[in-house]
């Protein structure tokens, strides 16, 4: 009896490893990467998460599958993907520079610079903190802070189009949170892909502004102030990395 056991068992751990092995898989995509691990997540008909033998999670579009094999054996050389859309949830920082012309009754013109600090959230989307200036002039030099938000709407190996909103606040640095206002901004553009899933990006914008300027009245010789609603349409380009 005891020796049945210890059979039973015996044959029972040796299947665990067999078990295991039958959830490894070999994926060959369509751009000609390699990826070797086990699915981790299945979203049906959209995307997969495959975790590597060094604990890398990479979230691939089923799309770009060409085919899928089992993996006896996981080796420790699996390939980096060069699709694009093939990445793993990472840090997305961005710089971008560019020239908003006024338009409206208040036309104010000012050259703009970006930094975001964010991340993909998958695929498609990216969340971040956004930073930077926006210079009317040497009286208005405005920090804003605002929180930015992508959405890449088609990959592929050479572009991906997005569009893009931030909302936020913008800061006069000479007068400090005694002369803040509110930012809002659209944006459309394209990412050019490039090495090590770095990329180009070209936009086009629109900027809601909230400013106060003040002016001189040398009748009474004093001065006032008012919050004027800046618009504004611009380009900009920059990097992603």
């Amino acid at each position: 009896m005891r020796l049945a056991f210890l059979l039973t068992l015996a044959i029972f751990i040796a299947q665990i490893p067999a078990g295991q092995a039958q959830n490894k898989k070999t994926f060959y995509l369509k751009d000609g990467s390699i990826l070797r691990g086990e699915v981790i997540e299945n979203i049906s008909g959209k995307t997969l998460k495959i975790k590597t033998a060094e604990n890398k999670v990479y979230s691939i579009d089923q799309t770009d599958i060409d085919s899928v094999s089992n993996a006896t054996k996981i080796k420790s050389n699996t390939e980096e993907p060069k699709n694009s859309k093939v990445k793993k949830e990472k840090y997305n920082g961005i710089l971008e520079v560019g020239y908003v012309g006024g338009v409206g009754r208040f036309s104010y013109d000012r050259i703009m610079a970006n930094f975001v600090n964010g991340v993909m959230v998958d695929n498609k989307v990216s969340i971040g903190l956004l930073t930077g200036v926006r210079y009317f002039g040497e009286e208005h030099i405005l920090i804003p802070i605002s929180m930015d938000v992508r959405y890449f709407m088609v990959q592929n190996k050479k572009a991906s189009p997005y569009i893009g909103v931030s909302f936020g606040q913008l800061t006069n640095l000479k007068n400090g949170l005694d002369d803040s206002g509110i930012l809002l901004s659209g944006k459309l553009g394209v990412s050019i892909n490039g090495k090590n899933n770095n990329s180009i990006i070209l936009g086009i914008c629109y900027e809601y502004q909230e400013i106060r300027l003040e002016s001189y009245n040398y009748y009474y010789g004093s001065v006032s102030s008012t919050h004027n609603n800046a618009h504004g349409i611009g380009l900009s380009v920059g990097i992603s990395f």
